[in-house]
C-alpha cells in the first residue's frame, strides 16, 4: 500500500513545501518527514501534516525550522501538553479534532525476562505485533490492566 501523504498547511511553517508526510509502519510507529516547529529546553514539536511533541529535551542537533526524517512512535498525550506545555511561551497550539474510526487492542503475547540485575520483567514477545478490534477502551481491565491501543483516526478539518 502506498504511503498516505498530506501536504503541510500550517501557517508559518512551509520549509518542506509539500514533502512532509507520515507513513504507517506497524502499530503506532510511523516513518515521517517533518519540520521542527518549536524547540525548548524541555520539549520540542514537529509537524508532518499534524503536529506531534516530545516532552523531553530535544537532541542537540535539533534546530527550530529544521527538517527531519525518521521513525517515531505516535501516542496520545497523557496530559503533559494539556496540563502544562500548552501554556509555555511560544508553544504552538497542538489541539486537533479527530474522528476515531477503529480501536485496536494489542494482543501480542507477553513473556517474562530476567534483567541484568536479576529482576523479573514482563515484556511483549519479540514478534510481529498482533491486534484485535474492540468497541471501546478499558485500560484498567483489558490485557490485565496493561492495555495498549491503536486508534485509527481521521483528522477533521485542516491539519
Amino acid at each position: 500500500m502506498a504511503p498516505r501523504q498530506r501536504t503541510v498547511d500550517w501557517p508559518g511553517y512551509a520549509a518542506l513545501g509539500n514533502l512532509a508526510f507520515a507513513r504507517t509502519l506497524i502499530g503506532a510507529e510511523y516513518q515521517v518527514r517533518a519540520q521542527v516547529v518549536h524547540v525548548a529546553s524541555n520539549a520540542w514539536v514537529i509537524y508532518f501534516g499534524a503536529p506531534a511533541f516530545q516532552d523531553a529535551a530535544p537532541p542537540a542537533w535539533v534546530e527550530n525550522g529544521g527538517c527531519i526524517t525518521g521513525r517515531i512512535y505516535v501516542g496520545i498525550d497523557p496530559f503533559f501538553y494539556f496540563e502544562g506545555l500548552k501554556d509555555v511561551t511560544g508553544m504552538p497550539n497542538l489541539f486537533r479534532d479527530w474522528q476515531v474510526r477503529k480501536i485496536l487492542l494489542e494482543t501480542t503475547p507477553w513473556k517474562e525476562t530476567i534483567t541484568l540485575t536479576g529482576g523479573k520483567l514482563v515484556v511483549r514477545e519479540n514478534s510481529v505485533p498482533t491486534f484485535v478490534e474492540v468497541q471501546h477502551t478499558n485500560a484498567w481491565s483489558d490485557d490485565g490492566g496493561h492495555a495498549h491501543y491503536i486508534l485509527e483516526c481521521e483528522l477533521i478539518g485542516a491539519g
